[in-house]
């Protein structure tokens, strides 16, 4: 067969013997990584254990839960590893699975997605991954949940593109019941008319997160936990986020989400190098008087998570290295301007993924062409979220297996133009994952 692009070099036994001895060594450290910071009970596998267990025991989720995100489905999926085995099993466990996620992502990946049809070779996959691998190890190391959602939403996927609505659907479903980017899918196949995949994501929010948590906390306890969890995501959403950037700056401090970038650059920040944050719950007369109490070189932060004891508490945090909480910005909007152009943006973005959507539909009525589709809506789940961090860029990996397939097959009949914006286009990606570790490159 006749490629777009002279490969030989590439295809190389020794080359790709190179590349397959760095990504092993990549995804060891992360295994490695993730096993020794669970062993010295570090995030997020403390979280993780922690508090499943303070579900299982007390048959509540704890009011200072670090995973406030999380719907009681992801406390309910970490019972087998911290409820019935030994800790240092179930951390053994856990990390083992997410290493089997990610093995069957690239499987999935390489078999459908890249080397399928009318795909280049299938040697060829090693390439896309050899620089996309640093995205594999951070979840692994972090003993995150996100390897869990990717390979549930590229299965999902892959089910539904092969008229497995029901099926794919469900699994779908389920990634959103776990983390709930996912269910930006539901959108998706609203707009390609797929209405059993629709019932079986519907179905899954049903089977896999009412039912549960009305069989173990009851009618009221699913009710109350449910509210709990409406007012945790709120606490943290992209609109508290713009409304006070540096809240919780030095826990997550990494955080590159959408909303929270445009907030630090489009608001002016705080001259004060002195957080004084009320966390809880305080009545309205100490936040009156904390406020009236500042010094000169101090501000407040309101910070709703409640302390592990008592409803509230007042914490004081030095931000005086601005190496790590920069000060970089290039205007200074109002929290309202800042949000409208964040949902502005957001809408109209959503907008023309539907209508390219709708026009793909029609042009292409059977599977020609969904793999850039399904990669562009698993971009898109991080766009909205207003907590992006290093790990969460796992989700970008089969997007990266779409372009590189695309690059591989049209390289000769893009422009010169093309070439050089497909060029510039991967270096900045790349460079990106490195920059990720300094402050200022988050900022």
């Amino acid at each position: 067969m006749d490629y777009a692009l002279d490969k030989s070099f590439f295809l190389r036994p020794f080359i790709r013997n190179i590349a397959w001895t760095v990504i092993a060594l990549t995804v060891g450290s992360g295994v490695v990584g993730g096993l020794r910071r669970g062993l010295h009970d570090e995030p997020d596998w403390r979280s993780f254990y922690r508090e499943s267990q303070h579900v299982w025991e007390y048959r509540e989720i704890p009011p200072a839960t670090g995973m406030f995100g999380y719907l009681p489905t992801t406390f309910f999926a970490l019972w087998p590893f911290t409820v019935s085995s030994p800790a240092e099993f179930g951390l053994i466990t856990f990390v083992a699975l997410n290493l089997a996620a990610a093995v069957v992502v690239l499987v999935i990946l390489r078999r459908y997605w890249f080397a399928s049809d009318e795909g280049p070779d299938a040697r060829l996959f090693v390439w896309p991954l050899f620089l996309g691998v640093a995205h594999f190890q951070h979840p692994l190391q972090a003993n995150q949940f996100t390897l869990w959602v990717l390979v549930l939403c590229v299965i999902g996927l892959t089910l539904l593109m092969h008229k497995r609505e029901w099926s794919g659907g469900l699994v779908l479903g389920l990634a959103g019941c776990l983390k709930l980017t996912p269910f930006i899918f539901l959108i998706y196949a609203l707009c390609r008319r797929r209405w059993r995949a629709v019932g079986g994501m519907v179905l899954a929010i049903i089977v896999f997160d009412l039912v549960p948590s009305v069989a173990f906390f009851g009618w009221d306890g699913a009710i109350r936990e449910h509210r709990n969890w409406l007012r945790r995501v709120e606490w943290y959403s992209a609109r508290r986020l713009i409304e006070d950037p540096n809240l919780r700056v030095l826990r997550h401090g990494n955080n590159c989400s959408y909303a929270l970038v445009l907030a630090r650059w489009l608001r002016s920040p705080a001259e004060a190098d002195q957080q004084v944050v009320l966390r809880g719950d305080p009545p309205d007369s100490v936040i009156d008087a904390t406020r009236s109490s500042l010094a000169p070189n101090e501000f407040l932060t309101l910070d709703p998570m409640p302390p592990a004891e008592g409803d509230w508490v007042v914490q004081r945090h030095d931000l005086s290295d601005h190496s790590r909480v920069p000060r970089f910005h290039v205007a200074d909007l109002s929290a309202n301007a800042v949000w409208l152009i964040w949902a502005g943006t957001l809408i109209v973005g959503l907008t023309a993924a539907c209508l390219a959507t709708i026009r793909c539909r029609q042009s292409s009525p059977g599977t020609d062409g969904w793999r850039t589709e399904a990669a562009l809506w698993m971009l898109l789940m991080l766009w909205p979220t207003p907590m992006l961090r290093d790990y969460y860029l796992a989700l970008t990996f089969p997007a990266f297996v779409v372009f590189w397939r695309t690059l591989l097959l049209r390289w000769d009949s893009l422009s010169p133009y093309g070439r050089v914006f497909a060029a510039g286009a991967i270096a900045v990606v790349y460079l990106s994952v490195p920059a990720m570790a300094s402050h200022l490159a988050n900022w």
